[in-house]
């Protein structure tokens, strides 16, 4: 259990980043940080659904968890 979201979604993306750290561990810097943001971008939809988690949300109904309910855009109210 984390006390806070953030630190959940911490950890979260702390999983997904450290396979790339291990596999690098014999590698230049260079070649770390690519693996680094390699993973970012292939995982980019997962990070997306970890970082737009909010309290209320329902994990089942996220896309990357099967979900495919498609919700209307909330209207914007512009300043008069």
């Amino acid at each position: 259990m984390f006390q806070t979201l953030e630190e959940a979604q911490a950890h979260s993306i702390a999983l997904l980043v450290v396979s790339a750290i291990r596999d690098s561990e014999n590698k230049s810097p260079d070649e770390a940080s690519l693996a680094v943001a390699n993973i970012i971008v292939v995982s980019k939809d997962q990070l997306l659904d970890i970082l737009t988690t909010t309290a209320k949300s329902k994990p089942s109904a996220r896309k990357i968890n099967g979900g495919t309910k498609k919700r209307a855009p909330k209207p914007v109210e512009v300043a008069a």
